[in-house]
């Protein structure tokens, strides 16, 4: 059989590639955190949190901000990628980072006060580090999931952003019950676990994506 045979035949049998819908995306992942964050609640403490909340209301709000802006640009970003045919949005995403880390950067707590004893000595960081990747485990699958119907060119690059995604999601509903506010703390920890869940996505999805 000739090539012109070969691809004449491909031709005749290849069927219509249905136009993605992220909006369907954008659904089943509204359904895995709606779930996820229903399951959190069963830990989560009105009182301890409005407690925690008088103690530093500023840097208790700026903590909550900062990673769920990072959650909703990294979202945007992840499902942007999953389209063979999309443009690159990394300066609109550092663009965004910079600014809300540069928030954040001035609205932390420098003291190091308690933070330091709890990233000194890890158990109470190790603790949210766990918590916080475990967090993060149910968006990136879903997200994952979602990542082999796509039509991503770089997987490796689409794996961060799911990583991060959850990363910060995690971060953003563990931010609810902890209370330190240590900019130490938080970077040690908080940026530790994300990178974790990053790491493992980009080492894991995008076999994954090939199955």
């Amino acid at each position: 059989m000739s090539n012109m045979s070969f691809i004449e035949g491909l031709a005749a049998t290849a069927q219509p590639v249905a136009r993605r819908r992220g909006a369907q995306d954008l659904v089943i992942i509204a359904l895995v955190v709606l779930v996820e964050v229903i399951g959190f609640s069963y830990f989560f403490d009105p009182e301890r949190f409005a407690a925690y909340v008088d103690a530093a209301p500023r840097q208790m709000i700026m903590k909550i901000v900062l990673f769920s802006s990072l959650f909703v640009t990294s979202l945007a970003a992840a499902l942007h990628s999953f389209e063979a045919t999309a443009r690159r949005l990394d300066p609109v995403i550092l663009a965004g980072g910079s600014a809300v880390g540069l928030m954040g950067l001035m609205s932390f707590d420098y003291a190091m006060g308690p933070g330091l004893e709890a990233t000194l000595l890890p158990r109470q960081g190790l603790g949210c580090l766990s918590a916080i990747t475990l967090l993060s485990l149910p968006v990136c699958f879903a997200m994952g999931l979602l990542m082999t119907r796509a039509a991503s060119v770089q997987p490796g690059r689409t794996a961060l952003l799911i990583g991060l995604t959850g990363g910060a999601f995690g971060a953003t509903l563990f931010s609810l019950i902890c209370p330190y506010t240590s900019l130490w703390y938080i970077g040690v920890w908080y940026g530790g676990a994300i990178i974790v869940s990053s790491a493992w996505c980009v080492r894991v999805l995008p076999d994954f994506n090939q199955w």
